[in-house]
């Protein structure tokens, strides 16, 4: 069985989004993707990276689809709560 590398694992965690989140988590520097524990969306706020040292923002332009996919998350949330 092959290894995959952790910067591996993250490429293919990240084809599992949609194509403009999965530009954006691509924008990573790669040296960083190897590091990440786990991709953020929250509403209201871009897509973060979370790295051993903590949370990193490197793409600080907000999509509209980021920001469609955070509220759709928080309602998801809300509702969750609800019921």
């Amino acid at each position: 069985m092959v290894q995959m590398t952790a910067a591996d694992s993250f490429v293919q965690a990240v084809r599992a989004l949609p194509l403009r989140l999965r530009r954006e988590a691509l924008a990573l520097p790669e040296k960083d993707r190897a590091r990440a524990e786990e991709l953020r969306l929250r509403a209201g706020w871009p897509m973060t990276a979370v790295l051993p040292e903590g949370e990193r923002l490197w793409q600080h332009r907000l999509s509209g689809l980021s920001t469609m996919l955070g509220m759709l998350l928080g309602m998801a949330l809300i509702f969750a709560h609800i019921h």
